[in-house]
């Protein structure tokens, strides 16, 4: 049990953290997707994630059946009494896409379902510099992506450029609260003020 997983199961966890773009890419790319549905699915998916982690939390039989089957995937803290970071990252994109219209929500969840887990990879791969338990080479991959996001599916131009260094900066920073959830409303915050800037 580890919080810095080796790379081979890194990838595993950042892949199935990957697939969860198709939320954000089915929101951008389908008129007909609402923002009702994309808030009921992201709710859904958080509540079920959140059962499970509770259910874990308290039922023994139900932790070591959760640990058998996802174990190879956690990281030190999730055998605790800690949410996993599933459950936070579904948070993260049901918080961006209530609280943001869908030109920000987007760009926001694509932050944490592609910047993030590239950031990840790369750290694992090119760390360049470790500080403390982030890399520089995670860093540079994240504000990369970031950038790629907000030139592919926004028209926030430099301003979003800027957002997304932002977003790197906090995805960098080692704060106690989990980037899942910080990086979507620090984004759409700084969307949002690009806008009246």
């Amino acid at each position: 049990m580890q919080d810095r997983l080796d790379l081979s199961r890194e990838v595993q966890r950042k892949s199935l953290h990957i697939l969860t773009s198709i939320i954000p890419l089915a929101y951008y790319f389908y008129e007909a997707v609402t923002r009702e549905q994309i808030i009921v699915l992201c709710v859904f998916l958080t509540s079920g994630f959140l059962f499970v982690d509770l259910l874990r939390f308290f039922s023994g039989v139900i932790r070591s059946y959760f640990f058998r089957i996802f174990s190879r995937l956690l990281r030190h803290p999730e055998f605790n009494r800690n949410l996993t970071g599933a459950t936070y990252l579904f948070i993260g994109l049901s918080l961006a896409v209530i609280l943001f219209p869908r030109e920000v929500a987007v760009p926001a969840m694509l932050f944490i379902t592609l910047a993030d887990p590239f950031a990840a990879l790369a750290g694992k791969t090119v760390p360049l510099k470790i500080i403390g338990t982030k890399s520089v080479g995670g860093f540079v991959a994240f504000f990369l992506v970031a950038t790629v996001c907000v030139l592919v599916v926004t028209e926030f131009g430099l301003p979003g450029v800027v957002v997304a260094f932002i977003a790197a900066v906090v995805e960098f920073m080692p704060l106690k609260l989990n980037d899942n959830v910080t990086i979507p409303l620090v984004a759409g915050y700084s969307f949002l003020l690009s806008q009246m800037i």
